[in-house]
């Protein structure tokens, strides 16, 4: 028997869920999927074999998108905390990547909702892809956000 396989979503662990859900919901249009959420339990427990494990949340669609994938945005009752920035290299997931109409435009936007640029605005023609502008953004909690744009 055949396995369908589809991808639904992916999930940033947040210091302040709320604030991080309005920076993607405000700079990058992603809308909610539902209400909020919170989930506890011994079948949480279990599943991430942490103790009294408790998780707030918000799935958020991605923009582009009827009805997913989407962005789940949480925060656990107790979050262990990153002791270490995220950067490109990093093995792991590193970035979020969003196309747009205008780099500079999501740009400046994060900029006002407080994102931060990592790293420089670049523009170079690629083969097969044509112009391809770019720049890092980083997201009010140090996630990685590229901001990407393709034009034959």
């Amino acid at each position: 028997m055949e396995n369908k396989i589809k991808y639904v979503y992916s999930t940033l662990l947040a210091k302040e869920w709320r604030n991080l859900a309005n920076f993607y919901i405000d700079v990058f249009q992603c809308r909610p999927r539902s209400s909020e959420f919170y989930f506890s339990g011994k079948w949480l427990d279990e599943l991430t074999r942490l103790e009294d494990a408790g998780i707030n949340g918000i799935q958020l669609i991605l923009p582009g998108y009827e009805d997913g994938p989407t962005i789940e945005i949480i925060s656990y009752d107790q979050t262990s905390l990153r002791k270490h920035d995220i950067i490109p290299n990093l093995q792991g997931v590193t970035s979020l990547v969003f196309h747009v109409d205008s780099v500079d435009n999501i740009l400046q936007k994060a900029l006002g909702y407080g994102g931060q640029q990592f790293g420089a605005t670049v523009t170079e023609t690629l083969d097969n892809l044509g112009k391809f502008t770019a720049v890092y953004i980083r997201d009010p909690e140090g996630n990685i956000i590229e901001v990407v744009q393709f034009v034959k």
